[in-house]
């Protein structure tokens, strides 16, 4: 009998993303109100290249990992210091219906590990805001 032996690795291309969503909400107020510039808006209506997101508007705020794994717990990092600074507004918005969750992304195999470096962890604590993981098994 053959026997494989598998490797773990790290997920490919992690990225942590601020999303914000809602069925009004206008992608010019949410950035004078956070002070961010959005990676991606839109406003309320159909996108076309994700049919299945529904019609609410939308916003997003990236880390920049530049698809390295190992630069994941940095970059994270420095987006969760902007998000802190803006926490005061992100809170506004949830206390105002606005939908408001991160999102940690990444490429996965069998046995490969997203690696979260604990300082990162508490920071996502102490925003106080949902946790989503999305791993992609999509074969590359």
């Amino acid at each position: 009998m053959e026997t494989y032996e598998e490797a773990e690795a790290l997920w490919g291309g992690p990225t942590l993303t601020l999303k914000i969503t809602k069925s009004d909400l206008d992608p010019e107020a949410v950035t004078r109100r956070l002070r961010l510039t959005p990676t991606a808006s839109a406003g309320p209506g159909f996108d076309p290249y994700a049919p299945l997101s529904g019609s609410d508007g939308r916003w997003f705020f990236d880390s920049d990992t530049s698809g390295r794994a190992s630069q994941f717990t940095t970059a994270a990092g420095d987006l969760l210091v902007r998000l802190t600074a803006a926490s005061a507004a992100i809170r506004d918005l949830v206390d105002e219906g606005y939908s408001v969750q991160l999102i940690v992304r990444g490429y996965s195999g069998p046995r490969s590990t997203a690696l979260v470096a604990p300082e990162v962890l508490r920071r996502i604590a102490d925003l106080g805001l949902p946790l989503v993981v999305v791993p992609s098994t999509n074969e590359r």
